[in-house]
């Protein structure tokens, strides 16, 4: 093989890509190729006139004279970076791979890696921003290698998971059992459907986090493809914290309801503006004409003592009605105060205040539970004097109890009286409706009506079951929430 002359030589240097370069350990360049004008606008003269340190990024100052005294004692330097000030007043940054001789010079070949160095610079600043982008939005990212078994989870997968950010990834099993076991079958499915047909897969379910809270997350997920074996290789999605788009639903849910709530009670109301409170008018109207007709007679004391009686009752009924209707619209603005509550002694309190002779009352075992006082007792309160003021014997059994379900207490109040008939088990419940006619019902028809108010702004239920045994007796059924709806929402 021909060696190269001294001209082909020259030639090699001034045409190469790369920067070389020949320098001292006493801190100066002394031959340079053409390419150094090329990358810094510096001529070869302004270069090797002054030290070359003069030409580094003040931050780079420190780590390029320890790479120095490193050449001083005959270690090579591999892929060393600093920075190297251009003509214009920017920077380029520059990769060295030198060899010292023993004399002190230094060969050196150097790449202008500026490029490569911005783009580094941009991934690092495009994962910055899409880890805040994640961690804003309660999404992240994540990817299951089907080749080696192995997964990817992005920040915030571990913060929705509540798993610490340096812990080791899970595998693909733990992080199936890390959602709920109901949903865990869904999610083995999913994914195994998705790789069959080598498509996507969505699903919405629930994940517990590894402090045992409940969140409902949302995962997408695409089958990543060889081009050269066809065979799903990988399995790439986003993964979503959807709890509070779920419990805001869940309230515009509520208060939809609330609003249809509230429509029927306007009907309501206009049925009993235009019905109920003209009726004790009527009334009143009616026996007024009696009297301005008999006055023409000759009206005699006694007759309208008994007129007026009768327009006393009506006012009184008409009273009755309007604190009840008042009562009732003031229910779920009415403010509470939460203490525990020994239910047993409310009911024994309550019971001494009802006209009880002729009725065995049966307590049973009543919990204690922190909740409002003032609206569990008006409820228990109606609900036990029901049972003995509409009881159609006068006399009877009357039995009051409790048991715990889930988050819920159920009260319970049985009575043995007449019933109330299939078809009216939910009339009751609205306001002014009564069984008996109007004037045969001590009251005001509200009270059932209020009771489901209340009961119902606090997240619970009432409901009446009837007959209870050999076709008499009721049976009303109140669900309270053991934890008040205010209480750490």
């Amino acid at each position: 093989m021909r060696e190269l002359t001294d001209q082909e030589r020259q030639s090699l240097l001034e045409l190469a890509v790369d920067m070389f370069c020949v320098a001292g350990t006493d801190g100066y360049l002394r031959w340079l190729n053409p390419r150094w004008t090329e990358v810094l606008g510096w001529t070869a003269e302004e270069l090797t006139e002054r030290p070359f340190i003069e030409f580094v990024h003040p931050e780079d100052v420190e780590a390029t004279f320890k790479e120095v005294e490193r050449l001083k004692e005959g270690l090579p330097a591999v892929q060393f970076t600093n920075r190297y000030r251009h003509r214009d007043g920017g920077w380029r940054w520059l990769e060295w791979n030198t060899v010292p001789k023993p004399d002190g010079t230094l060969f050196c070949t150097v790449r202008d890696v500026t490029r490569r160095k911005e783009l580094e610079a941009e991934r690092v600043d495009n994962n910055r921003l899409l880890r805040l982008a994640e961690e804003m939005g309660r999404v992240g990212h994540w990817r299951v290698d089907l080749t080696d078994n192995t997964v990817f989870w992005s920040d915030e997968v571990f913060r929705i998971h509540g798993v610490p950010l340096d812990e080791e990834v899970p595998d693909l099993e733990d992080a199936i059992n890390a959602y709920h076991p109901e949903d865990r079958g869904q999610v083995s499915a999913a994914l195994n459907e998705a790789i069959a047909a080598r498509s996507g897969f969505e699903f919405e379910l629930r994940l517990i986090q590894r402090g045992g809270a409940q969140r409902d997350v949302l995962s997408r997920g695409v089958c990543e493809v060889s081009e050269l074996t066809g065979e799903v290789v990988a399995v790439f999605g986003v993964f979503i914290d959807v709890t509070e788009h779920k419990r805001a639903e869940r309230v515009l849910q509520a208060q939809a309801e609330r609003l249809k709530a509230i429509n029927t009670t306007l009907g309501q109301f206009a049925s009993i503006i235009s019905h109920d409170l003209r009726a004790p008018l009527r009334g009143i109207a009616t026996v007024l004409g009696w009297v301005l007709e008999e006055l023409e007679e000759g009206l005699d004391e006694a007759k309208l003592r008994e007129h007026l009686g009768r327009i006393e009752q009506r006012a009184q009924r008409m009273d009755r009605m309007l604190v009840s209707l008042h009562r009732f619209v003031r229910v779920e603005r009415a403010e509470v105060d939460l203490e525990e509550v020994d239910v047993g002694a409310m009911a024994r309190e309550l019971l001494d205040d009802l006209p009880t002779e002729g009725f065995t009352v049966t307590l049973g075992e009543l919990p204690t539970l922190r909740t409002a006082r003032a609206p569990l007792r008006h409820t228990l309160g109606n609900l036990m004097s029901n049972a003995i003021k509409h009881h159609d014997l006068g006399r009877g059994r009357v039995e009051v109890r409790a048991s715990i379900v889930g988050e819920d207490v159920w009260f319970e109040v049985e009575d043995d009286g007449a019933g109330v008939p299939e078809r009216f088990q939910e009339r009751i419940f609205e306001p002014l409706q009564t069984l008996k006619p109007r004037d045969q019902v001590e009251g005001s028809g509200m009270g059932l009506a209020i009771v489901r108010r209340i009961v119902g702004s606090c997240g619970g239920s009432v409901e009446v079951r009837s007959p209870v045994r050999e076709g008499r007796g009721s049976r009303f059924v109140v669900r309270w929430p053991r934890r008040w709806p205010t209480e750490g929402s």
